[in-house]
């Protein structure tokens, strides 16, 4: 994480120790070569390049019941990733438990209880996003910035430290989290820990920090490592800074995400990635720098960009996304200067499998339905609620020159809404790129706040599925996306606008209804 604070300077025999304690795991089978300057994936060594989406809101993205989760912030999150994906970012880091203070769930007697439905609901979601976007993900597993802090009173230490509760949070936390995405295409890699070097004995830990003996970080290291390659196609790393890349070896890690930030200059220079070969670090895995800083940083993007690559490592990824603003992160000055850099090394930096090297967020989306046609609703009726009529217009279009015109009344205590359909005659596959749904919906300047929008899906045997609510905003066109949605046999479509105690008498407007 970019806000760290100055520590004990460590000799450099200490810094180049390894850690001991157990024969070297072997890599999983997908790993091929040698090559150390690239990352093996689908095939082929690439580049890694994007920035840092560390999380839309520390320790509430997965966690149930929150206003503030992957779910309740579906379209926020969606358009952050499109962002994204537009200037330049093929795979990014998203924090996962952090300091176990929200979640996974523990029981009476401290160990880990489980993950919830809920919980992999929310996780469900940020990978079906991430995929609709053709953005890899790298998880991190667990943020040691915050779990070994004195003043965090919440952490749970415990799932690292105490070698009883550790198993229980990687048999019933992590093995469930391998299982289900284990060999997902949109997760590149699990990272195990951030920033052990803070906390481990030995190397440079803060005065903030519980002290933790190097031998137990490494238990925690190799047993993750270990359960990944038990459950995952996906390689397993660490998130460690450049001065202590070389303390983690023997541990059967795949991939090193080094990180370097100009504070470091001033007590280990000679670890410089700007000036340093990542050959001449000593380890035997290829090695991303996995955080940098855009700011107050004697660093242009570009120029850090450049001698990275020179240099040997196999991808940067840039500090970072304004969800976590910081003195290190200028996302706003730099992007257009990432995707500049993407642009001119696109063969070696856009992650894709062979045949599909233009991706996902590449494809140009299939329309189902436009509303185009003068009079033609193309299919679509009043399915239930509070719809009055239905027909197409020209008055106003998000796309071309029609759309979808509902005339709506909704009012009254609870829920209320309206719900549009299109029937097939069969079920029909509509199965593309990441099978996400996306609708325009726009509703007039005097519709009240509060209402939501959300596309849905029959099945074959009549079973109604919905995505996620998202909230519509008045006077405006607001898209309702559903990424990962379930197409490959639809027997109907449906959109449904409503909500809680709301009152509206009006037309509502739906336009270019798509899947990619």
């Amino acid at each position: 994480m970019a806000y760290h604070q100055l520590g004990l300077l460590v000799t450099l025999l200490v810094t180049l120790l390894c850690v001991q304690g157990g024969p070297s795991i072997a890599s999983p089978p997908f790993q091929r070569g040698q090559r150390l300057d690239r990352v093996a994936w689908h095939d082929d060594d690439w580049f890694l390049l994007g920035y840092n989406y560390p999380w839309h809101e520390y320790n509430k993205d997965f966690l149930p019941g929150s206003g503030q989760n992957v779910r309740a912030n579906y379209a926020r999150i969606d358009a952050q990733l499109a962002d994204l994906r537009a200037h330049g970012t093929h795979v990014t880091r998203w924090y996962v438990f952090n300091d176990a203070s929200a979640y996974p769930a523990f029981d009476g007697r401290g160990q880990v209880a489980g993950l919830s439905p809920q919980f992999l609901q929310q996780f469900d979601d940020a990978v079906a996003l991430a995929s609709a976007h053709g953005i890899y993900l790298i998880p991190v597993l667990l943020d040691g910035e915050n779990l070994m802090r004195w003043d965090n009173p919440g952490a749970q230490p415990a799932v690292l430290t105490d070698s009883a509760v550790r198993q229980t949070f990687l048999e019933r936390a992590v093995r469930p989290l391998l299982e289900r995405y284990g060999r997902h295409p949109a997760v590149l890699a699990w990272s195990v820990l951030n920033e052990p070097e803070y906390f481990a004995d030995g190397l440079n830990p803060q005065s903030d920090r519980l002290r933790v003996p190097r031998e137990t970080v490494a238990a925690y290291i190799r047993e993750a490592t270990q359960l990944i390659h038990r459950y995952a196609r996906q390689p397993a790393a660490l998130d460690v800074g450049l001065p202590w890349v070389g303390a983690w070896q023997g541990l059967g890690l795949d991939l090193y995400l080094g990180h370097w930030y100009p504070w470091m200059a001033d007590y280990w220079p000679e670890y410089s990635p700007y000036t340093r070969p990542a050959r001449t670090l000593g380890v035997d895995r290829p090695i991303v720098i996995g955080e940098f800083a855009t700011a107050a940083t004697p660093y242009s993007l570009t120029e850090s960009l450049d001698r990275f690559y020179a240099h040997g490592y196999a991808g940067a990824l840039a500090w970072c996304y304004p969800n976590n603003t910081d003195r290190w992160c200028d996302y706003a000055g730099t992007k257009d200067a990432l995707r500049a850099w993407e642009q001119a090394h696109l063969a070696e930096v856009d992650v894709r499998p062979r045949g599909d090297r233009l991706g996902i967020a590449a494809q140009e989306p299939r329309v189902i339905a436009d509303w185009e046609a003068a009079g033609d609703p193309d299919g679509w009726t009043l399915e239930w609620g509070g719809g009055r009529a239905l027909a197409q217009t020209a008055r106003h279009a998000y796309t071309g020159t029609g759309a979808l015109a509902v005339q709506a009344t909704l009012e009254g205590p609870g829920w209320h809404d309206v719900a549009v359909a299109r029937w097939f005659p069969a079920s029909h596959d509509l199965s593309r790129g990441s099978n996400t749904l996306r609708l325009w919906v726009w509703l007039p300047p005097s519709a009240p706040p509060g209402l939501l929008g959300q596309v849905g899906v029959f099945d074959a045997q009549r079973q109604l599925r919905f995505g996620p609510e998202i909230p519509l905003t008045p006077g405006s066109w607001t898209t309702v996306p559903w990424a990962g949605a379930p197409l490959a046999g639809v027997r109907g479509l449906v959109v449904s606008i409503g909500g809680n105690d709301v009152r509206f008498a009006g037309e509502l407007l739906l336009d270019h209804l798509t899947v990619r």
